[in-house]
């Protein structure tokens, strides 16, 4: 089965969560600018790259399992989970990546194989 939808979407939403994950970064950055307090700081940089190394392994796992068509279902539950994890933990500030990941998630769960 063609998969090209839930590969597109992986990637789309791949790059929006490194973009993503970095404005919340330097947002959090700019939040704790004025006070002396590290603590913040650090955090918010252990989240963020934490963030972004999970969600750039999570894309290539659903991309190598959508091409392949191997484990469809596996990256599409794992890509949701993912979504709604990443949500919860920057309070919404990746709806857009997750937006994208959950999609391909749905998308790579509902679709059957053609037959024939």
């Amino acid at each position: 089965m063609n998969r090209s939808i839930e590969i597109t979407l992986t990637i789309i939403g791949g790059l929006f969560y490194v973009f993503l994950v970095g404005m919340y970064m330097k947002a959090i950055d700019k939040a704790y600018a004025e006070s002396n307090s590290m603590g913040g700081l650090l955090e918010g940089g252990t989240i963020g790259f934490g963030m972004m190394g999970i969600a750039i392994i999570i894309g290539v796992l659903g991309f190598v399992w959508f091409k392949g068509d191997k484990k469809a279902k596996t990256a599409s539950m794992m890509l949701i989970i993912f979504a709604a994890v990443s949500l919860f933990i920057t309070q919404g500030g990746t709806f857009v990546g997750a937006f994208f990941y959950f999609a391909a998630g749905i998308l790579g769960m509902v679709r059957k194989p053609k037959s024939s």
